[in-house]
């Protein structure tokens, strides 16, 4: 639904960018816009070896493709690898350099939003101007002893939510945000024999 979103927004004279910072492949898949998969535990740049050094100009010389006989596939694999390699190097020197106004909860949906909120920030140097984000938490399955799951996973989802907002409000751009949750399917209404919730369906 995001990737067809970005296309739309393409159509209409914007320049969006769809990026994940836990999955999210198949919600953000795009015909014109390629995904972005950013680790909330830290950017990594290309091959930091530090003992083994790589130079990146050899890196383009050997996969370049602009040669007599040339065929589709080469092309393709030359403009996609040149592509990661500017992206991985400007997100790479973009995130190191982005400070946020705010501290996150450093658990895993804490680390996503605040990985947002840097790139929310650098959306400028990216030079878009509608970013489609992806993040996910898990534990809501709770067919057993549900009312402290629960409460352990909304609390989460509370504080992370909380400095998010805090830190889009900011950067003054809370009015320009919209955060949506969806389920991947519904629960029960009646607790089963665990105290918990089951799988259901719409009116069930």
């Amino acid at each position: 639904i995001l990737g067809r979103m970005a296309d739309m927004l393409g159509l209409n004279g914007y320049t969006p960018s769809t990026l994940a910072v836990n999955g999210g492949g198949p919600a953000l898949v795009s015909s014109n816009h390629p995904l972005i998969k950013v680790n909330p535990s830290g950017y990594v740049k290309f091959n930091p070896i530090p003992w083994e050094p790589v130079d990146l100009n050899v890196v383009k010389e050997i996969n370049k493709a602009t040669e007599v006989g040339s065929n589709v596939l080469s092309e393709v694999w030359a403009e996609k690898m040149f592509q990661a390699l500017n992206e991985n190097s400007l997100l790479y020197e973009e995130l190191s350099g982005t400070s946020l106004n705010n501290e996150f909860p450093t658990e895993t949906l804490g680390k996503q939003m605040k990985t947002i909120a840097q790139l929310i920030k650098t959306r400028g140097i990216r030079n878009v101007d509608r970013d489609l984000f992806y993040a996910r938490l898990s534990g809501f399955d709770t067919h057993g002893a549900q009312e402290g799951a629960l409460s352990n996973r909304l609390r989460t989802v509370n504080g992370a939510l909380s400095a998010f907002v805090r830190e889009m409000k900011s950067q003054q751009v809370w009015d320009s945000v919209t955060v949506v949750f969806v389920s991947e399917f519904g629960r029960t209404l009646r607790a089963n024999t665990g105290n918990g919730s089951d799988h259901a369906w719409g009116g069930n």
